[in-house]
C-alpha cells in the first residue's frame, strides 16, 4: 500500500467546513422503537456530516455465529440484535459506540459469491448520491432507505462492480479529533481493474481532492499523468481511502472489491490469533516502507480484511 503513515491518517489535520446534517435525518434517529434501532453513530451527537468519511461498515456472511465468534475475540468488539427478531442482524460495537454489522445471508452461488465487507461512505444527502451514482454509470442496487436509529443508507455497485454505501447518519459522524485504538478502522483499499476510472467516479459522488502517488512497489513517479496507478482520496484534509489496481492473476479481473483495514497493537500477534481462529492469513505480516506493519486475512467464511499495526513513530503520538 505505501506511505502508511499517511494512510493511516493519524495526523490530524484541520477540519474544513463540513455539511450540515439535515433536520429531517436528525429526527430519523427516534423514529423506531429502541428494541429494534441501532445505536446512535454519535452519542452525543455531533450533527456534523463529513462527506467522504468511511464511518461504518457492513459484513455479509452465511453465518453470523461463526463472524461473531471470530472478530469478537480478535479486535474486543461486542455484538447487540437488531432489526427484526428474526432477522439474525448484529450490531458491533466497539469502545461504546456502533462501528459496524453483520448481516446473515445465504451464498446462492458460492462458487463465485463469497462473504464480504461493505463500507459506508458518508454523504449528507443519500438519495441525491444515488441519482448522481446512476448518472455517472453506477447502479443502485437498493435504497436510499432507513436504518433504524442509526440514519439513510443506499447500497451502490460503482462503474468496476465494487460495492459501497453511501450514508447520512441521523446523530452525525464521528470527528477526525480522536486517536485510533485497536479494533477501530484504520484504511480502506479500492482494488480495482480501472483506478483512474474509479477515482474519477469517487470524486465526482464524494468531491474527494484526488491524490496521485508514486507506484507502491517501485516506489518512484508514475511514468506518464495518465498512466494506471494509486489514488488517495482525501475530505476535510484527511486521507479517506485509496484506490489501486488489482493483484496480478486476479480470479475476477473485471470486479472491483474493497478491502477493509482495522488498527492493531501487534500485527504478528493479529496473525496467529487468526490462525487458531479458523481464519487465514493471505499477506503475512510485512513491514511497510514507513516502518508499519500490515497484513491481510479472511475469515472462517472467506471475509477478506486486514490488519494494520502503526510504526513506532506514529504509536508515540
Amino acid at each position: 500500500m505505501g506511505c502508511l503513515a499517511a494512510l493511516l491518517g493519524l495526523s490530524v489535520a484541520p477540519l474544513a467546513p463540513t455539511s450540515p446534517l439535515p433536520e429531517s435525518l436528525r429526527q430519523k434517529a427516534h423514529a423506531a422503537p429502541a428494541a429494534l434501532s441501532f445505536q446512535p453513530l454519535t452519542a452525543p451527537a455531533t450533527h456534523r456530516i463529513l462527506p467522504g468519511k468511511i464511518v461504518f461498515a457492513l459484513l455479509v456472511t452465511p453465518d453470523a455465529a461463526s463472524a461473531r465468534s471470530f472478530y469478537g475475540p480478535l479486535f474486543d468488539w461486542h455484538f447487540r440484535s437488531v432489526g427484526r427478531k428474526d432477522s439474525g442482524n448484529l450490531e458491533i460495537i466497539h469502545r461504546g459506540r456502533p462501528i459496524g454489522m453483520i448481516v446473515p445471508r445465504v451464498l446462492r452461488h458460492p462458487e463465485r459469491d463469497t462473504p464480504f465487507w461493505l463500507p459506508f461512505l458518508s454523504t449528507s444527502d443519500t438519495a441525491a448520491l444515488a441519482r448522481e451514482a446512476r448518472r455517472q454509470g453506477g447502479k443502485v442496487l437498493f435504497g436510499p432507505r432507513a436504518v433504524p436509529g442509526l440514519g439513510q443508507e443506499a447500497v451502490i455497485s460503482d462503474p468496476q462492480k465494487g460495492l459501497f454505501a453511501a450514508f447520512s447518519s441521523a446523530s452525525g459522524d464521528p470527528g477526525d479529533e480522536g486517536e485510533t485504538t485497536s479494533g477501530d478502522w484504520a484504511w480502506s483499499s479500492l482494488l480495482s481493474p480501472a483506478p483512474d476510472r474509479s477515482a474519477a467516479f469517487y470524486k465526482t459522488l464524494f468531491d474527494y481532492d484526488v491524490k496521485r502517488v508514486a507506484d507502491p512497489v517501485i516506489g518512484r513517479p508514475l511514468p506518464h499523468e495518465n498512466a494506471p496507478g494509486q489514488f488517495f482520496l482525501v475530505s476535510q484534509g484527511q486521507e479517506r481511502a485509496g484506490i489501486a489496481g488489482l493483484p496480478p492473476g486476479d480470479e475476477r479481473p473485471d470486479k472491483a472489491r474493497w478491502v477493509q483495514f482495522m488498527r492493531v497493537d501487534n500485527c504478528a500477534s493479529t496473525a496467529e490469533q487468526v490462525a487458531r481462529l479458523g481464519g487465514r492469513i493471505l499477506v503475512p505480516p510485512h513491514m511497510d516502507r514507513d516502518g508499519a506493519m500490515l497484513a491481510i486475512f479472511s475469515d472462517p467464511t472467506g471475509a477478506v480484511f486486514g490488519a494494520i499495526e502503526p510504526g513506532t513513530e506514529e504509536k508515540s503520538r
